[in-house]
């Protein structure tokens, strides 16, 4: 009598010639007779004892930010100027420029776009580092879908084979959803064939409403496994009067002890930079700049009674073209400096009503 498996049926090529028999034949014909004959491939290399083994090699793309073939997430909500600051990284890397003041290895750059005049963005981005439009940096304006096994292969066929990062902008625009699972797997293995050859950015959109205490990697929008697979992860979020907070998490070394704190700024020879600001304490003065002393000039020359925070803002500056100046960052930044400078005080009867203080000051 032939053993049989839970309905299956005849036990296969006799590895049991009975209940609880066991037969003549080696565990390695039953593995040759289930899966063929074993060929190992040219590359084949046993596994190495780790008393034997050296340690993954870690360099540096961007010093401190990104490290060569790697997978890099940037994400961040609406106007946090995701794809300058993904254009910005790329310039630097097709420069050899300094990127927020730390070193970079100069190589070939891919900028795939799905929407927007990026190359006029890139042109103004290299024109504020004092450079001309480099030969190594491409724009791609892609319009494909790359859940399409076709679509992928297209899109490397257009890849150099010296190019040393490719930045895809963004997500949304090349794959047909973020919350279903097949379409994020075939994201995932395309970013994970891609960083087998190259550094590539992928931008993405962070999810609406995140948990309050979430941490920057753990707020982009989607599946698990895009996020997951990052070796680092860019989370911008906005500060105080137009300032973007960038908070760095790298999987396989130290995070920045503090965010990267920038704004967009625009010379008046029609470029664009990436300013960053180099300390939190100093922040307010550095960000407004003009726009503080223009302010104060006008409420020194106008204000002749006491007001609340919005009838100082509506009656006084609103509509005034103070450049810099908008609702939130007078709120966030420009009115507690009014107050630390002591060009304001509360008034003394009313506690949410300010009053100029002597034009001494």
């Amino acid at each position: 009598m032939t053993a049989t498996h839970a309905g299956v049926g005849t036990a296969p090529h006799g590895w049991y010639s009975g209940y609880g028999e066991r037969s003549e034949m080696s565990k390695a014909a039953v593995v040759q007779s289930l899966f063929g004959e074993f060929n190992r491939a040219p590359e084949f290399c046993p596994l190495t004892p780790l008393a034997e083994c050296e340690d993954e090699k870690h360099e540096w793309l961007v010093d401190g930010l990104i490290s060569e073939n790697s997978y890099v997430l940037l994400t961040g909500v609406k106007n946090t100027f995701k794809t300058w600051f993904g254009g910005y990284l790329g310039v630097c890397v097709a420069l050899g420029a300094p990127c927020f003041g730390r070193a970079v290895k100069r190589g070939t750059v891919v900028y795939a776009y799905g929407e927007g005049a990026m190359k006029r963005r890139l042109r103004r981005l290299v024109q504020a580092l004092g450079g001309e439009p480099p030969t190594n940096l491409l724009p791609y304006p892609l319009r494909a879908n790359l859940t399409s096994k076709e679509a992928r292969e297209d899109f490397l066929r257009h890849i150099p084979p010296d190019t040393t990062l490719i930045i895809i902008d963004n997500f949304e625009k090349f794959w047909s959803s973020d919350m279903d699972e097949k379409v994020v797997d075939a994201a995932f293995r395309f970013l994970d064939l891609l960083r087998t050859r190259v550094t590539v950015i992928l931008i993405h959109h962070e999810a609406k409403n995140p948990p309050r205490r979430a941490s920057g990697h753990a707020r982009a929008k989607g599946l698990s496994k895009l996020v997951n697979a990052a070796d680092s992860t860019f989370s911008l979020s906005r500060g105080p009067g137009g300032m973007v907070f960038c908070e760095v998490y790298h999987r396989e070394s130290e995070p920045l002890e503090e965010p990267i704190k920038f704004r967009l700024i625009e010379p008046d020879n029609g470029s664009i930079a990436l300013e960053e600001i180099s300390k939190l304490t100093d922040s307010v003065s550095q960000l407004n700049g003009a726009c503080f002393s223009e302010v104060r000039s006008i409420l020194l020359s106008e204000m002749k009674e006491p007001l609340t925070k919005t009838a100082i803002f509506e009656k006084h500056l609103k509509g005034k073209g103070i450049r810099g100046l908008s609702t939130s960052s007078f709120y966030d930044s420009v009115f507690p400096h009014l107050l630390e400078k002591q060009v304001l005080r509360q008034y003394e009867e009313e506690g949410n009503v300010y009053e100029l203080v002597s034009p001494a000051f």
